[in-house]
C-alpha cells in the first residue's frame, strides 16, 4: 500500500473500498526505478491515464521511496489484507 500512514488504517476493521485505492502491485523493477500499478487496473491501456506510481530513489523527494510511505501487506486468495 502506498500513500498512506499507519495511523490511516484501522487493522482490526479494514474498510476494503477505501483500501483498495492505494493498494498497488509490482509492474516493473530495475536498478533505477520501481513501478507499482493500481490492483484494480487489470490491463495498459495507453488511452486511459495511467493508474500507476514510479519510484525513483530512496529519499523524501517527488518521487522518492519515503515520499510514498510503502506498507508492505499480504492478500489472500479471498481478498483479506494483512500486514506483512
Amino acid at each position: 500500500m502506498l500513500d498512506l500512514s499507519e495511523a490511516d488504517i484501522n487493522w482490526n476493521e479494514l474498510d476494503y473500498h477505501f483500501l483498495n485505492q492505494h493498494l498497488f502491485r509490482v509492474q516493473k523493477l530495475s536498478s533505477k526505478f520501481y513501478v507499482f500499478r493500481l490492483v484494480s487496473e487489470s490491463k495498459i491501456d495507453k488511452k486511459v491515464m495511467p493508474f500507476y506510481c514510479r519510484i525513483q530513489s530512496f529519499s523524501e523527494g517527488k518521487t522518492g521511496w519515503l515520499t510514498f510511505n510503502p506498507i508492505k501487506v499480504k492478500v489472500n486468495s479471498i481478498g483479506k489484507i494483512e500486514k506483512i
